[in-house]
């Protein structure tokens, strides 16, 4: 591996469902499939957002009553794919509870980003393409950077935390956990 090089860990080969049917759930079906050694099998839903079709981008659709009867950690991956009305709350909720049910749930790194090797990157983190991820980096769980952001060496992203495009963080920087950056507004959250 060259440096800057992300490689995936080898931790599961069990297929992927995608918790969510918007956006974010789109995109997530996208990269994970052309961009990652996981296979998308579905997506799920809580009962309250199933679709009558059943189907979503020619995947099936389960409810998330299907949580541990059929759909078990030993078949399957979840990736959370939503967020809500109260930032990355409901996601970063979701994933501990599907943590704490035995769930393995990978991040997607896009192979565009440049990931030094000693960054440390949680559970169900996005991060897209054009992104420079210095040395010392550590990112939580359930996390977003969205494309062409640099965070730099020896900084620490909390949980839930979401970057919009064109973010710059300096180095030795600590930012706290569901805080929102978008390079047009004003950040939240930075110590």
């Amino acid at each position: 591996m060259k440096f800057g090089q992300f490689t995936y860990p080898v931790a599961s080969t069990r297929p992927i469902l995608i918790f969510g049917l918007g956006e974010l759930a789109r995109l997530a079906c996208t990269y994970f499939s052309e961009d990652s050694p996981h296979q998308v099998a579905g997506f799920i839903v809580d009962p309250e957002f199933a679709t009558e079709e059943g189907r979503y981008l020619n995947q099936p659709v389960y409810s998330s009553s299907a949580i541990g009867t059929s759909i078990t950690p030993q078949e399957f991956d979840i990736f959370v794919a939503f967020s809500g009305q109260q930032l990355s709350y409901p996601r970063s909720n979701k994933v501990r509870e599907l943590l704490d049910k035995g769930f393995t749930l990978p991040s997607y790194v896009s192979s565009y980003a440049f990931i030094a090797s000693d960054a440390i990157i949680g559970n169900n983190v996005m991060i897209f393409e054009h992104n420079t991820i210095q040395s010392e980096v550590t990112i939580g769980d359930s996390t977003i950077l969205w494309s062409g952001n640099h965070i730099g060496h020896q900084t620490s992203i909390g949980e839930g935390v979401f970057i919009s495009s064109h973010v710059c963080i300096g180095g030795r920087t600590k930012v706290e956990n569901n805080c929102y950056f978008d390079r047009r507004k004003h950040c939240c959250g930075l110590k």
